[in-house]
């Protein structure tokens, strides 16, 4: 059984996205913004529902990923976005596009999201400021790419 595929419908790339959000409206908003631009997304309550988050190794190989892009809240009620990010990234996890956001940075925060290589937002997050965001990603994103069928 093939666990891998190349995510294209017709001329157009499908994207995907992991979003955790734990709150309901804005979750609700972004999926629906998300797939509307063609992602296909998997959206969580809280970043310790992601599957990504309960292996101690990333299943992907480096012929494949899970994908393409990451957008999490900072403080949720069971893991902080950025513990969830730190530790996907210390388990191996080759995704690049990852985006944080919250309502209460602080400079250290800033700086250690920075470092792990993250797009940092602030909320509310002025939706163009998202979308300029997606779209330098969605560009960089190889459309030879392969993703798992479904999330490990």
């Amino acid at each position: 059984m093939c666990l891998i595929q190349n995510y294209e419908v017709g001329a157009q790339m499908k994207y995907r996205t992991i979003l955790c959000e734990d709150n309901e409206s804005v979750r609700e908003i972004l999926n629906f913004i998300l797939q509307e631009r063609g992602h296909e997304v998997f959206s969580y309550k809280d970043a310790g529902d992601c599957p990504l988050s309960t292996y101690a190794e990333c299943k992907c190989n480096h012929k494949s990923a899970c994908s393409d892009l990451i957008i999490s809240d900072v403080s949720m009620p069971k893991v902080n976005g950025l513990e969830f990010v730190k530790n996907i990234k210390e388990n191996g996890c080759g995704i690049k596009n990852i985006a944080l956001v919250s309502g209460y940075w602080t400079e250290k925060d800033i700086a250690e999201a920075k470092s792990l290589g993250c797009a940092v937002f602030h909320k509310p997050v002025a939706p163009e400021e998202l979308f300029k965001w997606i779209d330098s990603c969605e560009k960089d994103i190889d459309p030879q790419r392969v993703l798992l069928k479904k999330l490990p």
